[in-house]
């Protein structure tokens, strides 16, 4: 009973990490998708180093890469894409990090003529 107790903690701590990675890999393609350039993206994210709690549960720095020209998925048009990409900390010592298998998610937005979309700031 102790042996299931701890094995089920330990998936629930893994499982809240998951979702906090995701989460944060979600917002990341949702700044992307309103118009914020990839290399701006990080900069409005909440930081690992201001924040313990999510440098104990992101692994290394996520990062986003907007692909040069456009795709048309399912037909939709032209689209714009990105990919987004972090890992899950799999230790279970907060002091160290092991890296989790990165997972890459795609973002997609409509390609807009230049004449369009605003200067960058």
């Amino acid at each position: 009973m102790v042996s299931l107790t701890g094995t089920l903690m330990l998936q629930e701590e893994m499982t809240w990490r998951v979702a906090v990675t995701r989460n944060y890999q979600e917002n990341m393609g949702r700044l992307w998708q309103l118009g914020v350039r990839p290399e701006d993206v990080l900069n409005l994210m909440p930081s690992q180093a201001d924040n313990a709690q999510l440098n104990q549960i992101i692994n290394g720095t996520p990062s986003i890469l907007q692909f040069v020209g456009t795709t048309n998925p399912s037909g939709l048009g032209a689209m714009q894409s990105a990919t987004v990409t972090a890992a899950v900390n799999i230790s279970q010592n907060p002091r160290t990090e092991s890296q989790g298998s990165p997972l890459t998610l795609s973002f997609y937005r409509p390609s807009l003529p230049a004449s369009l979309r605003p200067p960058a700031p």
